[in-house]
């Protein structure tokens, strides 16, 4: 049968607390970022190179800059525009 191995969290900062429990019992944990008009991720960070809380590396295809503290992204898989608007 299938068997868990590794998890990719976003949406949110993720607690500290759950990412300890998750890796004590042998879970690989992998934190993103990405917004449901980023369809999903547009950076993931390996935990084996970053420390905890970080959102990781742009992935391949995404371009993001930062704007007056706003991110910017740019994208294939970003979403061109809401039906009806």
């Amino acid at each position: 049968g299938w068997r868990l191995v590794a998890m990719i969290v976003g949406g949110a900062a993720f607690d500290r607390n759950i990412d300890e429990f998750w890796r004590c019992i042998a879970y690989t944990i992998f934190q993103g970022y990405g917004l449901t008009e980023t369809a999903p991720l547009i950076t993931l960070a390996d935990p084996a190179q970053t420390g905890a809380g970080s959102i990781g590396k742009v992935l391949d295809g995404q371009k993001i800059r930062l704007v007056d503290s706003e991110i910017y992204v740019r994208g294939k898989t970003l979403m061109k525009r809401f039906t009806r608007r």
